[in-house]
């Protein structure tokens, strides 16, 4: 009672001795020892001694284990100090478990609810994921109505998926569908979202899997987890053109698995997919791509030496592949020939390298990927008829392939005639159904072809269809700038304006997006966003002839004459003919005549009649076919015919 009443002046460290030695004399008397452990354990958190505070509050249960209602308020002190800490380490986070799993039971009261929330993450900072998991069940039937433990279960299942946690104390997941399904009736939960995306990748509804799980991870912070099982669901289906996108993005979130092994097992998972992914389209382009991801990631694992080794080979880094190669003892037959084989064409030895091909195929018919790259060298050779026949075969050994089917369609397509573009596009439209719409250069060609067949609905459906599916994150850049186009043939201009924008920003530097906007922005009418869209182009390209010539029209529109002229003039001093800046000037000096005539200056007039037909006389030298410049200069005439004779 001293020290509480003398407090301010007494040293701490004082008072603390008393009370620890209080602690032994009372050890007996339940009572004052309860007190005293009270005074003693909230003078050591003002001293920032929470270990020691932790020890007495422990001291305190133990002694008051017989008598319920003391036992319980010394475990709720300990929870409360330990909750209201920012981090714990190891020790202290197994004493709060412990407080927390002797204190959890099954009230319905608010307390109860709020250690039981306490006792499921830190059951996940333990990794004890079977307790947690129990622990959230046991929360749903105390609190049916509460979504939390429905969270966290739909959580913990889909990193189950992703293959972060291995339980094998039996099934904690049997009910997880009607977990997720009791989610999603709560609220729009993306996380319930993403647990069935999970549960159908378990369940092997591949297709169903990879349409939920694009559309939920189509976001600008997606989840890493969603974004590898996609992968992976992706990879199952043969999708690599999906792959690509889908690996490349969670490669970029693989810092958010906080495991140091299992971010280093998902990141080198991921790193195989997009190689083999990029590999497996048999693009030149894409294997170059291939050899930058090879240059950046662990290659010890075997599957990903050998499609080292296969693109090393194709690029011709012959050193490179034969190290690969080294390194795998048990490599089968089949590859190694391949390989060999893969060499020579990088070489130059197109023939040794068709006749190798003959060889593998003659020993392993049913090689899909030997097929294929045949097929592409018969192609390159001109051997169509060949290629052709190797192509539906490649088709036939893997229909579920897209591979096939476009390279048809190209070969059709290059054909040009009526019936060989449809079968073109028949082919084009099953390898975008195989690959879900991953496939670019497909789906641009489909795009002309469908244009130029004046099946303008089903173009515009394939467009959408694509661009909807590329969403927020960007791509389809390609789509969006036909889309755009679109809408401005069909005098849609403000759709056009949105679609372009969409088309930036996946390829925020290109320059023919940005003239698209620009006229787009005129079209709609907004010449000074317009002139902002053009002079951005001039920024990264100042000799773009288009977009000066568009300022110079803008400032034409808008009234600016002088400075249209002044622009006009410096377009022809380095390109004399150059026909839409002769009949602009022509044009504006035809409009600022109008001006003059109005404030009643004639010899301006003249002089810019003059100037008018001058210019527009040469347009019509260069293009005398032309009816528009030959209206211009009627216009320029007549103007002059309105002039005083004095003036003229």
């Amino acid at each position: 009672k001293f020290y509480e009443k003398h407090k301010s002046s007494v040293k701490v460290d004082h008072y603390l001795e008393v009370l620890h030695k209080l602690m032994e004399f009372y050890s007996e008397d339940e009572s004052k020892h309860f007190d005293v452990c009270s005074k003693l354990a909230q003078l050591q958190l003002e001293k920032k001694d929470l270990d020691g505070s932790i020890a007495t509050l422990q001291s305190q249960s133990e002694k008051s284990s017989g008598n319920q209602q003391k036992y319980k308020e010394s475990l709720e002190s300990l929870i409360k100090v330990l909750t209201s800490q920012p981090s714990l380490n190891e020790d202290q986070s197994l004493a709060l478990l412990s407080a927390l799993e002797k204190t959890v039971n099954d009230n319905q009261t608010p307390t109860n609810m709020d250690n039981l929330k306490h006792l499921i993450k830190l059951q996940y900072k333990l990794k004890s994921i079977f307790n947690l998991a129990e622990t959230a069940v046991k929360m749903m039937r105390i609190f049916p109505d509460n979504i939390y433990p429905l969270e966290w279960m739909c959580k913990i299942y889909l990193e189950t998926v992703a293959g972060v946690w291995s339980l094998e104390e039996g099934d904690v997941f049997h009910d997880i569908e009607t977990h997720f399904s009791a989610l999603l009736s709560y609220s729009n939960s993306s996380l319930a979202e993403l647990a069935r995306g999970a549960f159908l990748f378990k369940k092997g509804y591949l297709e169903d899997c990879v349409a939920l799980l694009k559309r939920i991870t189509n976001i600008q912070t997606p989840n890493i987890y969603g974004l590898y099982i996609l992968c992976q669901a992706q990879f199952a289906m043969s999708e690599e053109a999906g792959v690509e996108v889908t690996a490349a993005e969670a490669l970029k979130y693989t810092s958010k698995v906080k495991d140091e092994e299992k971010r280093a097992d998902m990141t080198q998972n991921l790193q195989l997919c997009l190689v083999q992914s990029l590999y497996n389209q048999l693009s030149l382009d894409k294997i170059r791509k291939a050899v930058q991801i090879l240059e950046n990631c662990d290659t010890s694992s075997l599957e990903i030496r050998i499609v080292a080794a296969k693109v090393f080979a194709t690029i011709g880094e012959e050193k490179k592949a034969r190290e690969s190669m080294a390194l795998l003892p048990n490599l089968i037959d089949c590859d190694k020939q391949l390989i060999e084989a893969l060499i020579l064409k990088a070489s130059g030895e197109m023939g040794t390298f068709i006749s190798t091909l003959q060889g593998i195929l003659s020993e392993f018919p049913g090689g899909f990927e030997v097929t294929v790259l045949l097929a592409q060298s018969l192609h390159e050779q001109g051997r169509d008829d060949e290629s052709v026949g190797l192509f539906l075969k490649a088709a036939k050994l893997k229909p579920s392939h897209w591979l096939p089917f476009f390279h048809l369609g190209k070969q059709y397509e290059g054909q040009g005639t009526e019936g060989a573009l449809d079968k073109a596009r028949k082919c084009y439209q099953k390898c975008l159904q195989l690959s879900r719409n991953n496939n670019v250069e497909a789906a641009t060609s489909l795009s002309d072809i469908l244009r130029g067949q004046g099946r303008h609905e089903d173009n515009l459906a394939l467009l959408s269809r694509v661009t909807q599916e590329a969403g927020t994150r960007g791509g389809a850049a390609w789509a969006w700038l036909r889309l755009g186009v679109h809408h401005l043939a069909v005098d849609e201009p403000a759709r056009g304006v949105t679609a372009l924008q969409n088309a930036l920003r996946s390829e925020p530097e290109n320059t023919v997006y940005w003239e698209a906007l620009g006229d787009a922005y005129m079209a709609r009418g907004s010449y000074v966003a317009a002139r902002k869209a053009f002079e951005k182009v001039l920024s990264m390209s100042s000799e773009s002839l288009y977009s000066r010539l568009m300022i110079a029209d803008i400032r034409q529109k808008l009234g600016y004459h002088q400075d249209a002229i002044a622009d006009y003039s410096e377009l022809l001093e380095n390109n004399p003919d150059y026909l839409p800046a002769l009949r602009g000037l022509g044009e504006t000096q035809i409009s600022l005549a109008y001006v003059n005539l109005q404030q009643f200056v004639d010899r301006n007039v003249l002089d810019c009649c003059q100037s008018s037909l001058s210019v527009l006389t040469r347009a019509a030298l260069l293009q005398p076919g032309m009816a528009g410049t030959w209206r211009l200069l009627g216009e320029a005439a007549s103007l002059v015919s309105a002039l005083s004779k004095a003036a003229v």
